[in-house]
């Protein structure tokens, strides 16, 4: 699955590429391509939902590149969670 977003960060809008990479184990790992770039997000998202656990909030990091704004991170894990709810 490929799907683009475009987080708002320090007031711009980023165009970013996500690739799901693997599931495995309730785990998915995405793949975050920037222009010269590339992150791997893990989350937990689907071990809760096998679980049955809605109301508890996925825990996201960064496995693969690095990435020093905290800010930057939690525009991309809310972009990417809103679009893989739809």
């Amino acid at each position: 699955m490929v799907f683009f977003i475009a987080p708002k960060i320090n007031g711009i809008a980023t165009r970013l590429k996500v690739e799901l990479i693997s599931q495995q184990n309730g785990l998915e790992k995405y793949k975050v391509t920037a222009k010269n770039r590339e992150l791997i997000f893990q989350t937990n998202q689907l071990m809760l939902k096998q679980k049955g656990l809605k109301h508890k909030r996925a825990q996201w990091k960064i496995i693969s590149g690095n990435l020093n704004n905290t800010y930057a991170f939690e525009k991309i894990v809310e972009a990417i969670a809103e679009r893989i709810e739809d």
